[in-house]
């Protein structure tokens, strides 16, 4: 139980409560990719990054050309078991673009309406890979 109370005159006003209810032990729920606005069950990775569900499918290094982008950015899917997903989200966890079932070599991605800024790319390929890099558009 978290919660959140304001002084009131020599007491305590409860404001705001979240209950979590029932735990189970060694997991953890956060944001994945870190800062992402996806949530996600999975193991607890205490002062570590967000960025792996388990060994058994760990996150790769999203090799994405230029960086920074202005006009276009080329993902290189070389190693990506197709058809395979997108999903592009800007500094606040925003997702802005999103594609699945894609079988482009390389894939393309027109900046468009992207406004300058940082973004982080999650790749997730058919057998349930996933591939994540964090860009910049200018």
């Amino acid at each position: 139980l978290v919660g959140i109370y304001q002084r009131d005159h020599g007491s305590y006003a409860e404001v705001e409560y979240l209950d979590f209810g029932p735990q189970a032990a060694d997991i953890s729920w956060g944001r994945f990719p870190d800062g992402g606005s996806a949530v996600a069950f999975m193991q607890p990775t205490p002062g570590a990054s967000n960025l792996s569900t388990g060994v058994e499918n760990p996150v790769q290094a999203l090799q994405a050309y230029p960086n920074p982008f202005s006009e276009r950015l080329f993902i290189d899917v070389g190693q990506v078991a197709m058809p395979y997903s997108i999903r592009v989200m800007n500094a606040l966890g925003q997702v802005v673009f999103q594609a699945e079932d894609l079988r482009e070599a390389p894939f393309v991605l027109e900046r468009g309406a992207l406004q300058p800024g940082m973004y982080t790319i999650t790749l997730r390929d058919s057998e349930g890979r996933w591939w994540v890099g964090r860009l910049l558009g200018i």
